[in-house]
């Protein structure tokens, strides 16, 4: 599974390509730290999807709401809070 660290504020990581049929009613990252991830598709400046965050030292499941997505897009995380 792909694995990011280090984020600082307004850092971005994408992964490409994702297949969306419109059923998917959320997205469930792993994290550990303190802060704040947006989830936008296509480009870092493409549309918000979802957020995430975190504030826990040890490995938490976070899930957050998906709009209904169709297609393939490619996803970012985009820090907007850390430490």
């Amino acid at each position: 599974k792909p694995y990011i660290y280090n984020l600082c504020e307004n850092a971005i990581a994408g992964f490409k390509y994702f297949s969306f049929d419109g059923t998917e009613t959320e997205l469930t990252a792993e994290l550990r730290g303190h802060g704040a991830l947006k989830i936008v598709l296509d480009t870092p400046d493409g549309p918000a999807v979802g957020a995430v965050s975190c504030t826990s030292d040890t490995w938490t499941m976070a899930a957050s709401p998906l709009l209904k997505t169709e297609g393939t897009h490619a996803v970012y995380f985009i820090s907007t809070e850390g430490r």
